[in-house]
This record gives structure tokens, sequence and C-alpha cells, in this order.
């Protein structure tokens, strides 16, 4: 399963048409492999990834930015010298996308560059944890972390970037070339992903779910079984794992977007998921018919050595 780190998840967004005219477009060849769904819908191949001014596309859905527009300059921003207090607006139906939760973000994280703390990670995710809206977070490392949150994205590797972070040190780069580059390398990514036939669940439209993991692309298989089937989004949800595993917002949908999982879809699960099921039951069913053989020679399956000839 392949896993990309969250730089900045944008959905359908118009591109600054400034940002176009300084940075340019530039696209891969068309790609014919790999599943992309984003926002609970499939998105048929082939699949055209390019950047367009500061932000990335995938058949025209936009999927992040990879340098804020318009780029920041090097200057000091207003730094909070108080810690800031959880506002009373953020509940435990509050979103990540909410701007009073965002807000709140911003102004921790500018808490505890001004303090100039080395743990500043590990400060985050222990203010953050206090939020009624977020159920979990842990710190990945000293500019990653990942955080649960009650109605949005699950454990996803968010950088903070803790010296980005700090107009006071480094600054985002200003020469076109330079950003440029960073635009072809994310764009490089993701079209790497699909040549590689990787399975690719992203944020947008109207699903923000953000999740990564081994299994995902099965579960998201088996979820349109179910919904074959007949099942709600929430008997989905349920069980592939409850809202902290498969959020109940992705099930919704998946179910939504139903009809766009049509023959390529199940084309590419035939030959990733089903293969790869069907290889692992007969792995499976080989490794009990020796253990079987050798319990019926006298062996254990923890002691192939040991036998006992027949009388």
């Amino acid at each position: 399963m392949f896993a990309l780190s969250v730089c900045c998840l944008l959905g359908a967004v118009a591109v600054d048409p400034a940002a176009v005219e300084f940075l340019g477009e530039r696209a891969e060849p068309e790609i014919c492999t790999g599943c992309v769904v984003y926002g609970g819908e499939y998105l048929e191949p082939p699949y055209v990834v390019k950047r367009m001014g500061n932000e990335v596309f995938i058949n025209e859905r936009s999927i992040r930015w990879f340098v804020p527009w318009p780029i920041p300059k090097s200057v000091v921003t207003c730094e909070t010298k108080v810690m800031p207090t959880i506002p009373d607006g953020i509940n435990e139906n509050s979103s990540e996308f909410d701007e009073i939760v965002w807000k709140y973000e911003g102004e921790l994280l500018e808490y505890l560059i001004y303090l100039g703390v080395t743990n500043r990670a590990e400060r985050f995710v222990a203010e953050i944890s206090k939020l009624p809206c977020a159920t979990n977070a842990h710190v990945i490392s000293d500019s990653e972390v990942a955080i649960y949150w009650t109605n949005g994205t699950q454990g996803v590797p968010c950088n903070i970037y803790p010296e980005r972070h700090d107009r006071r040190s480094k600054k985002w780069p200003q020469d076109k070339k330079t950003l440029q580059e960073m635009g072809d390398r994310e764009v490089a990514k993701f079209a790497s992903a699909l040549r590689g036939d990787s399975f690719l669940l992203l944020p947008g439209g109207d699903c923000h779910v953000a999740i990564s993991g081994a299994g995902l692309d099965r579960d998201v298989y088996r979820a349109i079984e179910m919904c074959d089937a007949g099942l709600s989004p929430e008997k989905i949800c349920e069980k592939l794992g409850g809202r902290t595993e498969f959020p109940m917002e992705l099930s919704e949908a998946l179910v939504r977007h139903r009809r766009s999982f049509g023959d390529s879809y199940f084309a590419w699960a035939k030959r990733k998921i089903v293969a790869e099921v069907k290889a692992e039951k007969r792995a499976e069913r080989e490794r009990e018919e020796k253990d079987a053989a050798g319990m019926l020679w006298g062996q254990t399956p923890w002691s192939p050595q040991k036998q006992v000839s027949p009388i």
C-alpha cells in the first residue's frame, strides 16, 4: 500500500491565475495503471498527473499545493506570547477543517515557536490532544505528527514544519526554478505510485477523509461489495472496524459514488486485490496441508526433523 504524507490537501479549488502565469504547467504522460479514489469517487484511467501553478492535479482534480500562494515573503510574523486557550466554540462535533480549529492550531504553533522549545512536536501533540474533537494524537518525528479527529482524518502523517513556520529561520523559496522543481517532485511521487499500480485514496470533493495504511484498498473493495449487498453506510463502517478505522464519512461517500466504480475498477481489483487474496489463501492451504502431513507421520509443525517410522 502506497502512502503519501500530507502537505496540504485541497479538493476542487480554482488555481490562482497569477500562480499559473509565474510557475506555468507541466504534465506527466498518461498512466493506465493504478487506482485513484478521490473523495469517495473512483476516477477512471488513464491518469494525467500534472502541476498547474502552485497545485498538483490528477485528472483535473486538485490534490495538493506544494507552495502557498501568494508565496510568503521573508518577514517576521506577529508572535503569540501566551499559551492560547481552547476556544469555547470548539466541541466534540467540530471538524479539523473548521476555521476556529485550524486558527487555534496556528496560534499554538506560533506560541511554541516563540518559546523556542526543542520538543515542539511533543508539546504540540500534548495540547492538541486536549481538544474535544481530537480522539488521539502522537508524535512521528520532530516535524511530523498524527492526529485522530472525531470528524476528519484518522492518524494521517502531517508535517508541522517547525522551522518553516518560524519565519525567523527557514523561508519559502522565491525563485521560479526552485519552486517548479518542488512541484515536479510532488508530481513524480504520484506518477511513480500509479505506474507501480498502487491504490490512492485522496480527500476532496464532498469527502475530506484522508487515511492511509496497508489493506485500505481491500477495505474499499469490501465496502463496495457490501454496498451492492444492500448494507447501509453505518453497517459498512461497523464491519470495517468502526469510525476510527474506516470513518463514517468515507462509507457514506463510497455509497454515494457507487456508480463511479465501473468495469475498469473491478478489472484493477481482480488483478490486484482478488489475485492477492487467492494467493494468500492458497499459501495458507498449502501450509495447513504440510502441517497435516507432518502430524500424520508423527512430526509437529515446530519440529520438522522428528519422524516416527510407520510400523
